[in-house]
């Protein structure tokens, strides 16, 4: 696709939604900061803790995600902004 083409066509509908309906940017910004954030963050704490030798930490880890409220986060997260965080159980 041509940079003249994405000038054209799609800049002048990203400027429409952006100037008639403010909150809707505001909210794909967020998901996007969400989106930025927690998923490196979290892949980042999981490979922290399996590096290190300790098992206190994995179980503090497990202990966390097994808790209703971080549960309870993950799902708001994944139903609002499609964030998958935490550990997925791998497709069958």
């Amino acid at each position: 696709m041509e940079t003249n083409v994405v000038e054209q066509i799609v800049a002048p509908i990203i400027q429409t939604a952006t100037a008639k309906h403010g909150w809707l940017t505001a909210i794909l910004v967020w998901v996007g900061v969400l989106r930025l954030t927690f998923k490196p963050l979290m892949s980042l704490i999981h490979s922290l803790v399996a590096a290190t030798p300790g098992q206190g930490d994995n179980l503090a880890l497990a202990k966390v995600e097994a808790n209703w409220f971080f549960k309870a986060f993950c799902y708001v997260l994944d139903w609002t902004a499609s964030i998958k965080v935490g550990t997925q159980s791998p497709k069958k």
